[in-house]
């Protein structure tokens, strides 16, 4: 009986706890997604010389043209003449699936880098 009252006690303690791992490991998963994205993004168009842009897609291989990232995202050549989006021509570089399912990201409608590596405000 003792035995038992132990091992209930501890998976009444223990579920809770391994939950909460549980949900930060996904959302850290999630975050260094789209870090690592942006990286390359940058990275590519300053070795490239080219912009990049990184945008919200849920079919991998157009932007949403919304704020959700967490449907996935795509990471492109952007060449054409809409900005932080995917126009026909544009090389899809990456393609990143929707993050977990319990982890919600929201920004911008899209990130671009110019070929010197900077920030391009203007999307």
């Amino acid at each position: 009986m003792i035995v038992l009252a132990i091992a209930i006690i501890m998976v009444v303690v223990g579920v809770p706890a391994f939950s909460r791992i549980m949900d930060n490991t996904e959302l850290s998963a999630s975050a260094n997604y789209l870090v690592v994205s942006m990286h390359f993004a940058r990275s590519t168009a300053v070795t490239r010389g080219v912009p990049v842009a990184l945008c919200p897609s849920s079919d991998g291989a157009s932007c949403t043209g919304g704020t959700d990232w967490s449907v996935g995202w795509v990471v492109f050549v952007d060449n054409g003449g809409n900005k932080g989006q995917v126009d026909a021509g544009e090389e899809l570089l990456r393609v990143y699936n929707e993050s977990a399912q319990r982890v919600t990201i929201s920004g911008a409608s899209a990130i671009r880098f110019t070929p010197i590596g900077q920030l391009d405000t203007s999307i």
